[in-house]
């Protein structure tokens, strides 16, 4: 990938971050005992010396975890090698750590994941033989560890072997199959997710059995499931279960063709049929035996009841792309259904998000914590959310809702972002735009009114449409020739070039969704009282279509939307008070009566019942590329980028950079403030100062 510097660095001032040079000497003291193997008691002051000088780096936890395994202390050996993955998960060094860890103590599967994970990414050998009894365990940890994270439900890299025993890499669909293994994606009742498909009222098994074919012979591109919908639910496979009274749904879903099940009660002996892959739902009132002959898929039976503690319905809306510095320059003409809506709650008219683009940006919202903390930010590498970060959906999933994506695109499956949703309808390349979402959401309430839901509506309409993207009909239409040939979008979205036609795409999509959310805004308040739901409304990032001088931290693609109303929402309308995406998460919380979290970097704004910010950051955390830091308070806006490119696990060489103060008004002036400058300088140092680089550090570099 070509190193792509702003332009906006044009005449920016310098400076640069510089480790301690106590903090080198030390470092290259301690690389050198390490490289010899002398793992004594000079080692261990070293490394004490280190955390005291640097508690920020996962140096410490690495050496003390070597320390340890030399000693042949494997119970501390792991508890510190888990302490330094929790810091730097792509680390070559902390992930061949945790692989010998694991392979001291007889751990293999986790083992090889380490190992396959690092063969992917820094292009070690996998070594050791593989006994054939595990072959089948080896190719499933290896599939997972060396695929990249935001496309499930496929495998990008899943690992077969040839005649000769060589090992291929291609890509594989996994329908018709759990998605991850214990302890991925299991909760306490150990369902764990299956992926089906879709079908909302026509003929069964005709696409179970296309996907299966496809599958079956190791084709597994976009063209296969272009136009389908994944219906991926925590299940278990069984050939029997009992309902123990209660009205209880089942979903069932068959391993075969018409597969036969029965149904059996005091007054009650028939059969049915499931389509292949195809989950079908059946109310059971009281109790009642579900049988077949053979296995088939349970997913998890949800129990219809309300709880007077919970709302009957708590709703995010994430709108994709969705520009709010556009919104404001149009004085909210574009979004009158949303206005009037939100207006009787809290619209935050100065929110920003923490990232670029949506992977990494949709698990900072779930989690309310930074990338650094997650480390969630590399598209490539397969890392998951650590157990003890509970997501928006697991709190909601524990305190008794029922947990539904209606419509989403999978990329918070595999690193954990989205575990705690009962059902997500997924989709990788079928468009997933309001319209389908909206009816998709009416119908569940329709058909789960008598439970507590929560649901998460992702759309893509306000998406600017970058590479392989077609335009919309009346896009298409009406823009002249010249300009139109002239613009041809050949760059992903995030690099999208300001333009007319660009432009009044997006405008025309945003007009779209709030024509489409005022019908679905319109079922809720016809259904609901206002103190029975909520309704949160936001965005992952914006878009550069709009801006003069493109930078992934612009106002034009982080400013970000965030809207709330429903019980126990104070009606203040537009308020300017300073917030960041990290904080829809206390926000919910707050507003769904759940108690806060520490260890989580959101904040609870001021308007309910919180503290104000003092600033937000946003920042782009992009391997191969400069590592870019915005910070802005309620006058400025500072702007920072590096001259190295980040490194693929998220460290920076922080020795040289650009930076650059300006007004945050619609002139938006650069400004010659020494002591403002250097407010922000401490604070970006503080911000930063676990991702710095040491010079030596060898075991930064890896693949692209």
């Amino acid at each position: 990938m070509k190193l792509e510097r702003s332009k906006w660095m044009e005449g920016s001032k310098r400076g640069g971050l510089h480790i301690s040079e106590e903090i080198i000497t030390l470092f290259q003291t301690m690389e050198k005992l390490e490289g010899s193997g002398q793992y004594d008691d000079v080692f261990l002051v070293g490394i004490i010396r280190f955390h005291q000088l640097w508690p920020e780096s996962e140096l410490y936890e690495y050496w003390y975890a070597r320390y340890a395994l030399a000693h042949r202390n494997t119970e501390v050996a792991l508890e510190y090698a888990q302490k330094a993955y929790k810091k730097r998960k792509v680390s070559r060094k902390v992930v061949q750590l945790m692989a010998d860890v694991y392979h001291a103590r007889g751990e293999y599967l986790s083992a090889w994941f380490c190992e396959a994970f690092c063969c992917k990414h820094y292009g070690r050998e996998l070594h050791g033989d593989v006994p054939r009894d595990f072959l089948e365990d080896f190719r499933w940890m290896a599939s997972h560890a060396m695929s990249e994270p935001w496309k499930a439900p496929a495998l990008t890299d899943a690992v077969f072997f040839d005649r000769q025993a060589s090992v291929i890499l291609r890509e594989r669909l996994l329908i018709g199959r759990f998605l991850t293994e214990c302890p991925w994606g299991k909760d306490r009742n150990a369902y764990r997710y299956w992926c089906g498909v879709w079908n909302r009222r026509g003929n069964r098994n005709v696409r179970g059995k296309m996907l299966e074919k496809y599958a079956s012979q190791g084709v597994a591109d976009r063209i296969t499931y272009c136009d389908v919908v994944f219906d991926i639910m925590k299940s278990c496979e069984t050939d029997f279960v009992r309902s123990a009274g209660g009205t209880v749904i089942f979903p069932l879903a068959g391993l075969e063709e018409n597969q036969k099940i029965h149904f059996a009660a005091s007054q009650l002996d028939k059969k049915s049929e499931l389509g292949k892959f195809e989950y079908t739902f059946f109310r059971v009132d009281g109790e009642a035996e579900i049988s077949s002959e053979k296995p088939f898929v349970l997913g998890k039976p949800i129990l219809l009841e309300h709880h007077p503690e919970r709302r009957k319905l708590v709703l995010n809306i994430l709108l994709d792309g969705f520009n709010w510095s556009e919104v404001q320059k149009q004085e909210y003409r574009c979004i009158p259904n949303m206005m009037a809506f939100f207006r009787q709650g809290i619209i935050f008219d100065n929110n920003y998000t923490v990232a670029e683009y949506t992977y990494p940006s949709l698990a900072t919202i779930e989690t309310g914590c930074t990338m650094q903390r997650i480390q969630v930010f590399n598209p490539k590498a397969m890392v998951r959310l650590e157990n003890d970060c509970k997501t928006i959906s697991e709190c909601m999933s524990e305190a008794g809702y029922h947990c539904v994506c209606v419509m989403g695109n999978g990329q918070g499956i595999y690193n954990g972002a989205t575990r705690g949703y009962d059902r997500l309808l997924v989709s990788q390349d079928a468009p997933y735009y309001a319209f389908d979402g909206i009816e998709r959401a009416i119908h569940h309430l329709e058909a789960f009114s008598e439970c507590d839901n929560f649901l998460f509506l992702h759309v893509l309409d306000t998406h600017p449409c970058g590479k392989g993207w077609q335009n919309s009909l009346e896009i298409q239409t009406k823009t002249p020739l010249d300009e139109r040939l002239e613009n041809i979008n050949d760059v992903v979205s995030v690099w999208l070039a300001k333009s007319r036609m660009n432009a009044e795409q997006n405008r025309l999509c945003i007009r779209e969704v709030d024509r489409l959310l005022g019908s679905l805004f319109e079922y809720i308040l016809t259904h609901y009282k206002e103190d029975e739901y909520i309704v949160h409304l936001y965005s992952d990032h914006g878009n550069s279509v709009y801006s003069d001088q493109p930078w992934f931290l612009s106002e034009e693609q982080s400013h970000a939307a965030l809207m709330m109303r429903g019980g126990g929402i104070p009606s203040l309308g537009r308020v300017e008070e300073l917030t960041s995406c990290l904080d829809i998460y206390p926000c919910i919380m707050r507003n769904a009566g759940l108690p806060q979290r520490d260890g989580i970097d959101g904040n609870l704004p001021a308007a309910l019942g919180g503290h104000e910010r003092k600033y937000v950051i946003s920042n782009s955390i992009y391997p191969l590329q400069p590592f870019k830091l915005c910070i802005r308070d309620q006058l400025y806006e500072f702007r920072l980028e590096t001259d190295a490119a980040t490194e693929i696990d998220g460290t920076v060489d922080f020795s040289s950079y650009s930076y650059a103060l300006y007004t945050r008004d619609r002139i938006h002036e650069r400004l010659d403030n020494p002591c403002e400058e250097q407010r922000f300088l401490n604070v970006a140092e503080e911000y930063v100062r676990g991702m710095q680089k040491i010079a030596g550090q060898d075991f930064q570099e890896g693949l692209v």
